[in-house]
């Protein structure tokens, strides 16, 4: 069984709808069948299926019957009849014999027994070989001596090869050689060889004994010969070699291969087996074991040359096929074809007639029939010839390939085809039912194939019916035309232009088809191609459209059709706003002036579309509609005019108007000069020439030049009454002045001021002088310098300390500072600042820290003399606050000067250094740190204002508002805020005018003086104390407001040099000013945008209001520009430009590189020169490279000097891309954009690649001749040729087959190639520029004479789906052409795309396949077509698109030949083994899978549901595991079942019981009981019948063969207590045992005894229901298990009831149960609903008990 299930495995389900069926008998003979000794007997039978079977005789076991000896075999493909002969038969011949039919689906064999029966007495076969054993002579043997043995051996010996010694000795019966040789060798080596001293040789082992010798063996041709020998003591592992004509005989061993030599070894028998004897197996055969050697030969017997089957008249149709066959009796020889008496030329045939010789066998293959081929066919064998005649006829027109529909492209060309039966056949074709024929479009071949060709097929022939008919026989198909999509190239834009101006709409699509029709419109009507206001122009797929003088009425939506493509774009004329020329030139000539306090009204005259807006700027800011300004535009006057009411004089400037509409916009400049009184003059009042009576004034003229200066007036301020007196009066050319007339020892002041025709500016005031004579030495008041030795000046650490001594002194002192005998250095001790004035000396130490305490020494001199005046200060720590708040320490701190100042670092005055040197940056590094270092020891407990600013909100005659930021730190909540005031003559004066809450920072001083000039600082406090105020800048009292000025010495030497700082310096800018009130705001600006402190590479300082300071770190290339300083108050601006320049780098090269003069050899570079040098000049450029596919840049160059140009090489053939840089003194520049890709060739390109497939043209046994599509683009340069190179299937490596200029066509023999051997080829067009890429292999073609193609495929169809693989079933093709058939080639086309695909690697063998990798939902065509060794069939095409969709599927069963005898004869398994249930099925989608058993789900099954199949496992099977199975399929589709009974052979189970007893009497008992459930399998045999003593534990067996399900079992020891059991077995076992319930006493019978009646009381035993144990009440929390119980006792046993709230008890879910006395009640999980009282009430007939709790559940 299981050998048999492997061998059907391998067969093939057949598809019955296509007509393939298993092997099977028309005919058979009879079960028996008799023969005769001696006498033929024959054995025939007729065998059918599809394909036909092979058909094997055999007898017994294994012996196979072939066609040779005494055995005949022969089978006729075409009738089906097959025949067994045998020869002279023998009485060996009986036995048992089978005929096996087998093909590819399956095997079916007969079975038959041959009796034998004795030949008789008349028989020459029998008599002969009798009479022939019966007169044979027989020798008589003659009784030799040893001696004479001995001496005739010897004899023999002398004339033999003494290699045959041995071997003539065991002939000879002389099997004791070798001793013979060890006891006599002398004597017979003499004799032998006539020598005296022969060496001897001890043998190593026992020789070969033959028991039986090789003999001479004859057969005919084509029988079997056997050789056959006995051998003795042959040693195991001998090598036995045969030997043929001295060759080594080679066993086949493979098992496809047959066995004509077998060697076989049976126990000592050795036998040659040599099968299907030819001529050539004739001769000498030598068997060879170890050193021994054992010869026989072997002789054919050769019939005589006769047909054993001669030619067969046959008759075909054309086109059809026919086969002559003939066997001959010799095989070998050498045939002739003929017909009709001549020789057929089998070679020049093109393979239609193929001759094939097998052996003995000749057929002759006719194919493609024609009228022609009819007549007579011969068969010429030596001397001997056979024929038979040939009928053709020819058939009715069929069509062999019908017209398809055709789907092509526009402008492609659609061809139709067809083929019939009969090529000579006249086709007429039509279209839409009229006659076409060749000409024009048309061209129409006929012959095999008849074909029509439509060339440049337009839209107008889509759905064009095609037909062709050959008389009667007609086919239709349908012409499907699909538009060429259109890509468009250039989209439509819309338009914009002026009123006038052209106006052109322009697209490019990828149809450049002239003869398209197409349609421009304008608001969706078509424009008349006509219409002279237009033109329209069309070019090689590009259309053009152009308005030839736009207006407004041109405006609005144009489209551009043409056919399924629609664009649209719309044109809008503008016409931007204007002012006339006339006005512009006006205003240049004359600017609009206005006078301070006037109205000034500017009005423009417009033109253009309105609306238009307008917005103004005045240079510095946008205008708005408010305020002083007024905004209008007149749309309808196109005018547009700005008003001014009243002028300032910071109003004049250059105002510009913008003034736009939505066609566009314009820009007028339009110069206001506002007229107002002078500016006061710049710069300081500078005092020299100081005498006793008079000082020489210096100052500068205003900067600010808007007002006309027609002179100066100088003033004095009377030391006594304190007025100001005018001096004198001055032109404005005159800046210098000699006051005379003063005093010697009082103090001076004066003022200058311009004027003009509207007044007097504000004045410049000079500083205190005191006149003295010349040559004064410094002189200190004793009183000052006897203060400062004796009162220490007391500072609080982190704040400002000021040490001033007043002094006086002709000409000015200096001074030099001493802290510690240590001269005080600024660079050395940058916190300190000096001060020296005509009037005082003065130290300033800011951020004082410890080791600033101490005594300080000013030495003040000149050039008469000096003197030397000590001061001590002490630096207090975070207690200093208690200390400054103190009244008495405030007196002091008064008395002795101690000044709290802004913590704002102060900055030098002075111009800025245009090049700071190296150690000047190092050293400015240095200070950094370490005021940082000491910034962090300073404890900052205190609020700290050195960060904040004050502002004046207002200033008037009596008021001054002033505000402040709140301070950055400070360890505890803000207090508040003391203001502080100072008169600026007495700066060390300062005054408490108010206090303000924390939560403020605004304060209004109304108690403030005309014309005074103040200081107001502010100071924070907390709880640690008062912290370092901030001071503001000066601010004077009155109603006059003063612009601020800069000196113009300053700002023209700003104008004549830009400042220079290195690239990662420090820019730093320095500009000094003077007056201004209010106070003005400094603002920088950088190139017109404004300028942001980030504290850190940006810092403005604001601490210094004399000075503008601003100071860039690290300066980088965006750093170099214009900057504007803008010093501003309410009275008027002064803007100081400062040019600075970055000296960095060169900039990026801009734009793109240039290729120029490329070619193989190099490529010149061209780029434009960088726009900024970075500050020096470019010295050269960098020229860098990279190659395609890497990431390193190369350099490959440099530029002498500056120009822009380099000559680049490379490897020719590569890609490269470049990158430039700049050079100056001070590195190289960023690179530039890099370059596109560029190739390094000609000018030409390598051709593009051979598209398409290359094609087998025709093909010899060493040649094989292709052709291909020539290229369509040539790269530039002619075609020189084509190189073929080839390589064998399989293989790797390409061989080139020619030179270029040996293949000018697409076409190509290409020789010396080896037969049979399959190549594939590509092909590569060569140009001047060299070769192309290679084309696509192809697929290989065999070297071999050229095939006839082989029919087509029919009856393509789907036969199942899903949503990416198809399966496809077709009919194979009933022509295989000049060879074999290989497969077919499926091919896929979408729908919508153009390019067929394959989907199969080779060829496809069978009549169905999946193709794989579909797209989900996509709709594809297929055709196929059939390939043979040489050819290929015509594409036969599906007539139906097939949608990649799943194809919904009723589950079936694949019945497999397991399966189906599983499902009709059931399994079977042993107990204890497994059940394995394998099911295959096909569904879709996949079913749900249920196993049950006789109706009832398997619970211990293991089921494994895979795809296409489930698999059901139970491990260690019993008996109940029988019955029947079944397994239901269930998807959308429907439901199918399949059963299969499986029987488990056991043990039975044990019998159903009860085992009931009955008729028990003192010594035995009667058992009944039912059959078991389960018989294991096999039949119940018997039931074995078993006792057990109550007490005891073993089973002694009562019967062990009892065949009824009853037993009554005696002879029982009386008085005894026994269990039963019965157990029924089968041939596998004894099973289970089945007991009874109860122990059975046999008690003994007893006399009855007469006893008289006794009188005795009653006594009532019954009790009333008691509560042993009562219910106790529980509180448990919710969710849990609850269990109440108590005990209750009483006879008869109450009857209990639970209550609930006096309700009994009736949830299922709570359990109840009694077990002797125990009452429980449990509940198995708590709710709050099931709290309440719990009773249990017991009754009996006697009484009542009852006992109660009450259950709590918490939440």
């Amino acid at each position: 069984m299981p050998e048999h299930h492997a061998k059907l495995k391998e067969f093939k389900q057949p598809d019955l709808s296509v007509g393939q069926s298993f092997p099977f008998y028309h005919e058979t003979t009879g079960d028996n069948k008799k023969g005769e000794e001696g006498k033929r007997m024959e054995i025939h039978c007729r065998v059918g299926g599809t394909p036909f079977p092979k058909v094997a005789w055999k007898k017994g076991q294994w012996l196979q019957l072939d066609d040779g000896g005494r055995f005949q075999v022969t089978c006729n493909a075409e009738t089906g009849k097959c025949m067994l002969a045998v020869k002279n038969c023998r009485m060996t011949d009986m036995g048992k014999y089978r005929v096996v039919a087998t093909n590819e689906f399956g095997e079916s064999a007969f079975h038959f027994h041959v009796d034998m029966e004795k030949g008789k007495e008349g028989n020459p076969a029998v008599v002969g070989f009798k009479a022939k054993l019966k007169s044979r002579k027989v020798k008589e043997k003659k009784e030799l001596t040893p001696e004479e043995k001995e001496k005739e051996i010897l004899e023999l010996l002398k004339k033999s090869n003494p290699k045959h010694y041995e071997r003539i000795c065991l002939d000879n019966g002389f099997f004791d050689f070798r001793n013979l040789l060890i006891e006599s060798s002398r004597m017979i080596l003499k004799k032998l060889k006539g020598m005296q001293n022969v060496e001897h040789v001890e043998p190593e082992a026992e020789t070969v004994r033959v028991m039986k010798k090789l003999k001479h063996v004859s057969c005919n041709d084509e029988g079997t010969a056997v050789f056959e020998t006995h051998l003795e003591n042959v040693a195991p592992g001998t090598n036995v070699q045969w030997f043929h004509n001295g060759e080594l005989l080679e066993m086949a061993d493979q098992p496809d291969q047959p066995k004509r030599h077998e060697f076989r070894k049976v126990g000592n028998v050795h036998q040659l087996i040599i099968r299907n004897c030819a001529l050539g197996d004739a001769g000498n055969y030598t068997m060879e074991v170890g050193k021994e050697r054992f010869d026989a030969a072997l002789t054919i017997k050769e019939k005589p040359l006769k047909f054993e089957m001669e030619l067969k008249d046959k008759s075909a149709k054309v086109h059809g096929r026919v086969m002559f066959m003939c066997v001959i009796t010799q095989r070998g020889k050498k045939v002739h074809w003929l017909k009709d008496g001549k020789e057929i030329d089998l070679r020049h045939n093109n393979g239609r007639i193929e001759a094939v010789t097998e052996g003995k066998q000749h057929r002759l293959n006719v194919t493609e029939l024609n009228m022609a081929d009819a007549g007579k066919y011969s068969i010429k064998v030596g001397n001997i010839e056979t024929s038979a005649q040939l009928t053709v006829t020819a058939p009715p027109i069929k069509f062999r390939h019908r017209l398809v529909n055709t789907e092509v492209a526009e402008r492609g060309l659609a061809v139709f085809d067809c083929s019939v039966n009969n090529k000579e056949a006249p086709a007429k074709w039509t279209i839409n039912g009229k006659v076409v024929k060749t000409g024009g479009r048309y061209k129409i071949t006929k012959g095999d194939i008849h074909s029509l060709e439509i060339k440049d097929v337009a839209l107008k022939d889509n759905n064009a019916k095609v037909a062709v008919s050959f008389g009667d026989a007609k086919s239709n198909a349908v012409l499907h035309v699909n538009a060429k999509p259109i890509k468009i190239v250039t989209k439509l834009t819309n338009v914009k232009c002026k009123i006038g101006d052209p106006a052109e709409f322009s697209t490019a699509i990828d149809l450049h088809d002239d003869k398209v029709q197409f349609t421009w419109l304008k608001d969706d009507k078509p424009i008349d191609p006509k219409d002279k206001k237009y033109e329209m122009k069309r070019n090689r797929g590009r259309y053009m459209l152009r308005v030839k003088r736009a207006s407004v009425d041109d405006e609005g939506h144009y489209a551009f059709q043409v056919r399924g493509c629609h664009q649209e774009a719309t044109l809008s004329c503008s016409s931007p706003p204007s002012v006339k020329n006339s006005w512009l030139d006006m205003l240049r000539k004359t600017p609009m002036r206005a006078k301070v306090g006037e109205k000034l009204e500017i009005e423009i005259p417009l033109d253009g579309r309105a609306p238009m807006n307008i917005t103004w700027n005045n240079g510095r800011t946008s205008l708005s509609n408010h305020g002083r300004f007024k905004i209008e535009i007149d749309n309808d006057r196109r005018v547009a005019k700005l008003t001014i009411d009243p002028v300032r004089t910071e109003d004049t400037g250059i105002y510009e108007a913008t003034v736009s509409n939505d066609c566009g916009e314009v820009q007028i400049e339009i110069p206001v000069q506002i007229i107002d009184k002078p500016a006061p003059p710049s710069g300081q009042v500078a005092l020299s020439d100081v005498t006793a009576n008079s000082v020489k004034l210096n100052w500068n003229p205003p900067i600010e030049h808007q007002s006309k200066v027609e002179g100066y007036v100088i003033e004095m301020k009377d030391p006594i009454t304190g007025k100001w007196t005018k001096v004198a009066d001055v032109d404005r050319n005159t800046h210098d002045y000699t006051v005379g007339g003063l005093k010697e020892g009082d103090e001076y002041q004066f003022r200058v001021m311009s004027k003009n025709e509207l007044g007097l500016s504000d004045p410049l005031n000079s500083e205190c002088v005191v006149p003295l004579s010349p040559n004064q030495a410094p002189r200190v008041e004793p009183e000052v310098i006897e203060h400062l030795a004796h009162n220490p000046i007391y500072v609080k650490a982190g704040a400002t300390a000021s040490i001033k001594i007043p002094c006086q002194g002709n000409p000015p002192p200096s001074v030099m500072w001493l802290h510690e005998d240590e001269e005080i250095i600024p660079s050395k001790h940058h916190r300190a600042k000096k001060y020296s004035s005509m009037n005082e000396v003065e130290l300033v130490i800011k951020k004082c820290k410890a080791s600033d305490s101490g005594t300080y020494e000013a030495k003040i001199f000149n050039n008469s003399g000096g003197i030397e005046v000590m001061a001590n200060v002490v630096v207090l720590g975070s207690s200093a606050a208690f200390l400054m708040n103190n009244p008495v320490m405030k007196e002091w701190c008064d008395r002795l000067q101690i000044d709290l100042y802004d913590d704002d670092p102060e900055e030098e005055e002075g111009s800025e250094e245009s090049d700071p040197s190296e150690d000047e940056v190092v050293e400015e590094q240095l200070v950094e740190k370490e005021e940082e270092e000491e910034e962090e020891d300073i404890g900052e407990d205190v609020p700290d204002m050195s960060k904040s600013r004050v502002k004046f909100d207002k200033v008037t005659d009596k008021c001054v508002g002033i505000s402040w930021t709140k301070p950055e730190d400070g360890s505890s909540p803000l207090k508040g805020y003391v203001i502080e005031r100072c008169v600026a003559d007495n700066y060390e004066l300062w005054e408490k005018v108010g206090e303000v809450p924390g939560d403020a920072t605004k304060f209004d001083c109304d108690k403030c003086k005309e014309d005074t000039r103040y200081y107001f600082r502010v100071s924070a406090l907390n709880d640690q104390g008062q912290g370092a105020p901030v001071t503001s800048s000066p601010v004077t009292c009155a109603t006059a407001q003063v612009a601020p000025t800069v000196d113009d010495a300053v700002i023209a030497a700003f104008a004549k040099a830009p400042i220079k700082v290195k690239f990662g310096q420090t820019c730093r800018i320095n500009i000094p000013m003077k007056g201004g009130q209010p106070p003005p705001t400094v603002t920088w600006e950088k190139d017109g945008k404004p300028i942001e402190d980030d504290g850190h590479r940006v810092v403005v300082d604001h601490s210094d209001h004399d000075a503008a300071h601003i100071s860039v770190h690290k300066a980088v290339t965006d750093d170099a520009g214009k900057y504007v300083c803008r010093i501003k108050n309410s009275s008027g601006e002064v803007k100081i430009p400062v040019q600075v320049e970055v000296i960095a780098p060169p900039a990026k090269v801009e734009g793109d590189i240039k290729f120029n003069n490329v070619s193989s050899k190099g490529v010149d570079l061209e780029w434009t020169p960088v726009k900024d040098d970075g500050g020096l000049p470019v010295t050269n450029y960098i020229i860098e490279r990279k190659e395609e596919g890497r990431k390193v840049w190369s350099q490959v160059g440099k530029t002498p000097g500056t120009t822009c140009k380099f000559h680049a090489t490379g490897i020719p053939g590569k890609k490269y891309q470049y990158r430039v840089k700049a050079v100056n003194g001070a590195a190289e520049g960023d690179t530039s954009k890099e370059s596109d890709l560029i190739t390094l060739k000609d000018d030409f390109d390598t051709p593009d690649k051979v598209q398409g497939e290359i094609n087998k043209v025709d093909s010899t046994d060493d040649s094989i001749t292709i052709n291909w599509e020539p290229v369509t683009n040539d790269g530039g340069s002619p075609i020189i040729g084509y190189v073929v190179e080839r390589r064998k299937k399989g293989q790797s490596g390409w061989v080139k087959c020619n030179e270029p200029e040996d293949c000018t066509k697409p076409e190509l023999r290409v020789n010396r190639l080896q037969k049979g051997g399959d190549y594939e080829f590509r092909v590569m067009a060569v140009n001047a520029a060299g070769e192309s890429d290679p084309s696509v292999p192809s697929r290989a073609y065999q070297a071999t004479m050229s095939m006839a193609p082989p029919g087509e495929p029919t009856d393509l169809k789907l036969l199942d789906s899903t949503n990416t693989t198809m399966t496809l079933g077709w009919r194979e093709a009933d022509l295989c052409g000049g060879s074999d058939i290989l497969g077919y080639e499926i091919e896929l086309k979408m729908e919508g795309d153009e390019k067929w695909v394959p989907y199969s690697s080779g060829p496809i063998r069978g009549n169905r396949f999946t193709l794989k990798g579909l797209q989900k939902g996509k709709s594809y065509q297929a055709r196929i077509r059939t390939l043979n060794k040489g050819a290929h069939s015509r594409w036969y095409y599906m007539n139906k698109n097939l949608l990649a969709a799943e194809t919904l599927i009723l589950p079936e069963f694949k019945m497999t030949p397991e399966l189906e005898v599983a499902m009709r004869k059931g399994i079977e398994v042993k107990a204890g083994t497994t059940i394995r249930l394998h099911v295959p099925y096909h569904a879709r989608p996949r079913p749900t899978i249920k196993w049950t058993r006789d109706g009832e789900v398997i619970d211990e099954a293991l089921v494994n549901d895979m795809e296409g199949i489930s698999q059901l496992q139970i491990r260690g099977t019993r008996s109940w595991h029988t019955g029947k199975y079944t397994i239901a399929l269930t998807n959308s589709s429907g439901t199918k079942t399949l059963d299969i009974n499986c029987v488990v052979i056991d043990v039975p189970t044990a019998p159903i019981g009860p085992l009931a007893t009955s008729n028990i009497t003192d010594s035995g008992v009667t058992l009944t009981w039912k059959a078991p459930k389960h018989d294991g399998g096999n039949r119940i045999k018997a039931y074995t019948i078993q006792k057990r003593e109550a007490r005891g534990r073993g089973w002694a067996t009562i019967s062990g063969k009892v065949r009824d399900c009853k037993y009554a079992v005696t002879d029982l020891p009386k008085g005894r207590s026994f269990h039963f059991q019965v157990s029924a077995e089968n041939e596998i076992g004894l099973g289970e045992g089945l007991q009874t319930k109860d122990v059975i006493f046999f008690k003994q019978k007893v006399e009855k005894v007469q006893i008289e009646e006794l009188t005795h009381e009653e006594k009532d035993l019954r009790k009333p229901p008691q509560v042993s144990v009562p219910l106790k009440s529980r509180k448990v929390p919710d969710g849990v298990k609850v269990t109440l119980s108590c005990s209750i006792s009483g006879k008869p046993y109450p009857n209990i009831r639970w209550m609930k709230n006096g309700m009994e008890i009736c949830d299922k879910n709570i359990f109840k149960e009694n077990v002797i006395g125990l009452c429980r009640l449990v509940i198995k999980k708590s709710r709050v609903s099931d709290s309440g009282v719990y009773k249990v009430v017991a009754t009996n007939e006697v009484g009542e008990a009852e006992t109660e709790a009450t259950l709590t559940i918490t939440l």
